[in-house]
């Protein structure tokens, strides 16, 4: 009979402990200066893991009730923006939205430089001072041969 009561209480003791463990969900929407939802924004839970944003900016966290938190938002051409100190409550509905404003970057300018090229010009008699030339057996057509065929679909 006493190691039923005690058996009682020990598993009234777990179901309670259980009970207060449990995690709550936060959930929030980014946003940008316009009021848009932003995609793919990675949310950062501190070192332990995190999130990104589905298409319409919503994002959903697990987190334990009683612990704070600090969240760091990013996305490329936005600003980074952290928020300390974020502490969901079991039994509620737990929210945070955010703001992320446009972050413009300055680039350096782009120099393009050019050097010219002298064309060399082919003729016959180049070309057949290059198969005299050559230790490999070559078949060459010169560009004023082409010109001179009769085939009109040479390009």
């Amino acid at each position: 009979m006493l190691s039923r009561i005690i058996a009682t209480c020990l598993l009234t003791l777990l179901m309670l402990t259980s009970a207060f463990a449990q995690n709550t969900r936060l959930s929030g929407k980014v946003v940008n200066d316009k009021n848009e939802p932003l995609a793919s924004v990675s949310v950062k839970l501190g070192n332990n893991g995190g999130t990104t944003t589905n298409t319409e900016g919503i994002f959903l966290l697990t987190l334990t009730p009683g612990t704070k938190y600090e969240l760091s938002f990013t996305a490329i051409g936005y600003a980074p923006k952290t928020v300390t100190d974020v502490e969901v409550v079991a039994g509620q509905t737990n929210e945070i939205n955010i703001l992320l404003e446009s972050a413009a970057k300055d680039l350096a300018g782009v120099t393009v430089t050019a050097a010219a090229v002298s064309a060399r010009r082919e003729n016959v008699a180049s070309i057949i001072q290059f198969q005299k030339n050559t230790n490999t057996v070559a078949s060459v057509i010169s560009a004023e041969s082409i010109r001179r065929s009769r085939d009109r679909n040479r390009g």
